[in-house]
């Protein structure tokens, strides 16, 4: 997979980035801007992602209005999955090399042009899915899969019946049974 960015060395090393930024908890449509705010660093289990696609889940949505078991103290960049290239490794990262395309949910927030994952959140691109495809894989992907095969246990051949397929974990249910 070639993705192509504008990303020169030097911007690098730059401290700031753009970000959506959510400024206090209130409706999503009233309380996110795109702002400046810094590049996080990296940690010794950590990876900086370059973000080329970020992934936008209902929990996201909830978390920006205060409505999601998850609460966030703002101003914090809001969403979790993100597809990227690999940018910077901790020292203790093993798992993956700079110059690789990653999947997976953020610890920073996956909207803006930075992220951090922790190592054992990256999961690699495979060769012929585009960005976007795979920045919102894993919470539509895996909450269909919980359900199906942890929760409810079904096996080939049994009959499934979803109601509601309109949204990604609906259709990402059918696409699994």
């Amino acid at each position: 997979m070639v993705v192509e960015f504008d990303l020169t060395l030097q911007q690098l090393y730059y401290t700031m980035q753009r970000a959506v930024i959510c400024h206090k908890i209130g409706g999503y449509g009233e309380v996110l801007s795109l702002s400046s705010t810094e590049i996080p660093s990296v940690h010794d289990d950590t990876v900086k992602v370059r973000v080329l696609a970020a992934g936008i889940a209902f929990p996201d949505v909830l978390v920006v209005e205060g409505k999601h078991m998850m609460k966030r103290e703002p101003p914090f960049v809001p969403a979790s999955e993100l597809c990227g290239v690999v940018v910077e490794i901790g020292e203790d990262v093993d798992s993956v090399k700079v110059g690789d395309y990653v999947f997976g949910t953020s610890l920073t927030g996956s909207l803006a042009e930075f992220a951090l994952m922790r190592d054992v959140d990256c999961h690699p691109v495979p060769a012929g899915v585009v960005p976007e495809v795979c920045a919102g894989f894993e919470i539509n992907y895996g909450t269909a899969w919980h359900g199906l095969k942890d929760l409810a246990n079904i096996s080939e051949g049994e009959t499934v019946l979803i109601l509601g397929a309109s949204g990604g974990v609906g259709m990402a249910a059918i696409d699994i049974s």
